[in-house]
């Protein structure tokens, strides 16, 4: 697995003049509000939570395909390669990782971190793995020459160093053009803010949560306050009964008069609520979600879902297509990845009878798809006639079919 990726001999060989780790722990220093994070550890927020596996499951459910382009009669024409060995290789990447486990898992790192680093094994000039390597274990060292290589800890305590054309890496936004913005770094404090306000509301609710009421009890002989024995009996009781784990019920205080007073909800209670809510809004912010993606607020509606694959998903797509095109298919210019989308864009019933309607012609307009295309976006096999195979010229309606249909 680790035999490739060394360093080569000699007393020329450019020196490291920086590194840039993917370990988080020491980074920003550290207070009680806005602790250092791991990947780990911000992904114990929901939010956080959330917000990943929404972009990162996005991606990974779009079937990935490698595209052929050629130029025929002056038109560039694309054809889908499945017999291509890269083809297999994204599609079964490791022997333990399936392609979406594989996707999911390096989109994961990439949206909260530095960058997504696999190693290549290479067997006949040809691809074989991807083994991906977590977040926290490896770091960039930045060479003399421009170029880098990639530090890997292990288990064990030693490390190895792997060339960069042994690798493949992408990353998010970045202002040095070696990593990117690490998403958990910039989103420490509201991370931070709001798992303190977690932690709030779990010791309220952990203490039997505010007290909804002040209870009040006389004494029928004289009037004079409870003694303190007789207090400590029924607030045991009181306890017992109505804390987080308590039975409930009616609480009868025999031999004294009693009189509850509820108390509403204050201004600091409803603070809490739209704290909480707020800090859910600004996780949404730092990692492009839309707030309807994490349960916030509103639904989602075709126009969300249509911005969310357009503004979200996509920048990390053509990432990740741009990073496996770099990596993999650099002696093939010709070939590309494509993640198709179109899974994640479909309506309803009724809104694809519109648009394949308006495609193929029906209603005059020009056909731009042929039938066979159409039945391809729905995962049909295609018809064997030629009048499917090619849009119809002059749409639908002054097609040959139709006129076949019509007369009869």
């Amino acid at each position: 697995m680790f035999g490739f990726g060394k360093r080569e001999s000699g007393s020329n060989q450019p020196t490291v003049i920086s590194r840039i780790s993917e370990a988080f722990g020491w980074w920003g220093g550290s207070s009680s509000i806005a602790p250092a994070l791991s990947n780990t550890t911000a992904m114990q927020n929901p939010a956080v939570m959330c917000a990943v596996r929404t972009i990162a499951e996005g991606v990974a459910s779009m079937p990935i395909n490698i595209i052929e382009t050629k130029e025929v009669d002056g038109l560039s024409k694309r054809t889908i390669r499945k017999d291509h060995w890269a083809s297999k290789l994204i599609n079964k990447p490791n022997a333990y990782q399936t392609r979406f486990e594989f996707v999911e898992m390096m989109i994961s790192n990439a949206v909260l971190g530095k960058g997504a680093l696999a190693l290549k094994t290479v067997v006949g000039g040809e691809v074989r793995e991807l083994l991906p390597i977590p977040s926290g274990i490896w770091e960039m060292e930045i060479l003399t020459n421009g170029s880098y290589n990639f530090r890997v800890r292990f288990t064990d305590g030693s490390s190895r160093v792997f060339a960069a054309k042994d690798c493949l890496f992408f990353r998010g936004l970045s202002l040095d053009g070696y990593s990117s913005i690490s998403a958990i770094e910039t989103a420490r404090k509201a991370v931070g803010i709001a798992n303190a306000l977690e932690g709030q509301t779990l010791q309220t609710a952990s203490n039997g949560g505010r007290p909804s009421g002040v209870l009040s009890i006389g004494d029928p002989e004289d009037g004079v306050a409870l003694d303190e024995d007789t207090r400590a009996k029924i607030i045991a009781l009181w306890k017992d009964r109505f804390s987080s784990n308590g039975e409930g019920g009616i609480l009868i205080s025999s031999g004294y008069s009693t009189d509850f007073k509820p108390i509403q909800q204050n201004a600091v209670d409803s603070q809490l609520i739209e704290s909480r809510k707020y800090q859910v809004e600004e996780i949404a912010r730092i990692f492009r979600v839309h707030p309807a993606y994490l349960m916030a607020s509103g639904t989602i509606t075709p126009e969300i879902q249509r911005a969310h694959v357009r503004n979200t998903l996509m920048p990390w797509v053509a990432r990740f297509e741009q990073a496996l095109a770099a990596s993999l298919l650099q002696a093939e210019p010709n070939l590309l990845f494509d993640f198709d989308e179109h899974e994640l864009l479909r309506g309803d019933h009724s809104a694809l009878k519109d648009f394949f309607a308006s495609v193929t012609g029906v209603g005059g307009s020009p056909a731009i798809m042929s039938v066979n295309e159409c039945r391809y976006e729905l995962g049909l096999d295609p018809i064997a006639d030629e009048w499917a195979r090619t849009p119809l010229k002059g749409g639908y309606e002054n097609s040959a079919i139709q006129k076949e249909e019509s007369s009869k």
